[in-house]
């Protein structure tokens, strides 16, 4: 997960992509969680990710893309795409309430980041900055529309531990489409609820 780790083969975000006849399973190769209580620090290396709103309403937000054009032929016609997950748990401050988590695809670049709960440093994202110091999002923790798109591309009510996914949507198979067929416009996925205002519905995604 360009963490300079060794292959994980406990990870517990995938993407499943099928090509015509044939399918190709991909880990993360970026992921790191914007963080509202935490607006200056940096997670990209977590082993977790966390979205969604604490009991005292702070949000936070998973930042997440996948190498297309690795390992994905440039040529391929993509009929289905899943993206695979499990939730770990709820974090301190959330996870009491169930919530509708959904995926937007994500319209500038980000930095993945070295850090689990440090200031973030060159070209590292956190909830102020997509890449320290200079790249900000329009605004702190990104902006809908600008920073990543306003309709989601699939969505999953996430309720106790488990496995989930986000599957069946034309969106979600034209996101990877479109990653293969510009891999410069492949700035991956954000996680989010889709009720903000709504406390405690924070949870932990194995990353």
């Amino acid at each position: 997960s360009g963490k300079d780790l060794m292959p994980d083969q406990s990870k517990t975000v995938t993407l499943t992509i099928v090509g015509g006849p044939q399918s190709i399973i991909l880990t993360p190769l970026a992921d790191t969680t914007l963080f509202e209580n935490n607006p200056d620090q940096n997670f990209g290396a977590s082993l977790e990710l966390r979205a969604g709103t604490t009991a005292q309403g702070k949000k936070g937000r998973a930042l997440i893309r996948f190498d297309m054009a690795s390992h994905v032929p440039s040529g391929a016609s993509i009929t289905s795409a899943t993206l695979l997950f499990r939730i770990t748990g709820p974090t301190t401050n959330g996870g009491r309430a169930d919530s509708v988590f959904q995926l937007h695809r994500v319209l500038v670049p980000w930095g993945e980041g070295r850090q689990i709960g440090q200031a973030a440093v060159a070209g590292e994202a956190s909830w102020m900055v997509r890449s320290f110091p200079d790249s900000l999002w329009s605004v702190t923790g990104g902006a809908v529309g600008t920073d990543y798109v306003s309709g989601p591309s699939a969505g999953v009510t996430v309720a106790g531990v488990g496995g989930y996914a986000f599957a069946g949507t034309s969106n979600l198979v034209a996101d990877v489409q479109s990653w293969l067929s510009s891999p410069e416009m492949n700035f991956g996925w954000m996680i989010a609820t889709q009720t903000e205002a709504t406390p405690q519905t924070s949870r932990r995604f194995g990353a």
